[in-house]
């Protein structure tokens, strides 16, 4: 009866030990299998988020022509489209603009720098004849920098900002708001629009009403 007994408690821990073996081995295999699910669906978000990704930045020339009244600046808008489709930007929109603004010292009563003066600007294509063509609309290729010029006369030397903002075409704002979700699902407003800015100094030998 004892040899019997050792015999099947011998027996069930050697299915035990298979039970367990064949538990992990199946174990493995879907963690394998979840793992490689995953991995491709990081890749594709991965890749859907880089669909949409644009650098933008300002340069600012002074046009030094002393003896006008007016301070010019050219001043472009440099975008760099870093994703993998063209993307079009709507410059006649209400929510695009661009424009420079003069910035004196001290705070408002929010923390804000003090505004002097809006010089407000929009892009010319050519003008002849005394037709002027606006440009209404550019499209940003995919590794190509699309460049932007504004032409705006300021009254003195100083400290400026140069801002420009354009909406997000709805097609790119639904990609971006799919891989930018919060966990209960919202979504930073700021992605309603590209933007921005560059503060810059004119000096003051710069203007000068003394004409030769």
């Amino acid at each position: 009866m004892e040899e019997q007994k050792l015999r099947s408690e011998i027996f069930k821990n050697y299915w035990g030990v298979i039970a367990i073996i064949l538990g992990g081995i199946w174990a493995l295999y879907n963690f394998h299998i979840l793992r490689t699910e995953y991995s491709a669906q990081l890749d594709l978000s991965v890749k859907e988020s880089k669909l949409v990704a644009l650098d933008l930045d300002i340069e600012v020339s002074i046009l030094d022509v002393h003896c006008e009244d007016k301070i010019g600046l050219e001043l472009d808008v440099l975008i760099e489209n870093k994703g993998s489709y063209p993307i079009k930007l709507n410059l006649a929109n209400e929510k695009t603009g661009f424009g420079v603004t003069k910035v004196v010292e001290g705070n408002d009563s929010n923390g804000h720098p003090n505004v002097k003066k809006f010089y407000p600007s929009v892009p010319y294509s050519f003008h002849y004849n005394g037709f002027w063509a606006e440009k209404k609309a550019v499209v940003a290729l995919p590794n190509v920098i699309t460049k932007i010029t504004y032409f705006v006369t300021v009254d003195e030397p100083g400290y400026y900002l140069a801002s420009f903002f354009s909406a997000i075409p709805q097609e790119s704002l639904n990609l971006i708001e799919k891989h930018t979700k919060g966990k209960e699902g919202g979504t930073a407003s700021a992605l309603n629009t590209w933007s921005t800015i560059k503060y810059f100094s004119i000096p003051n030998h710069t203007k000068s009403i003394e004409c030769n």
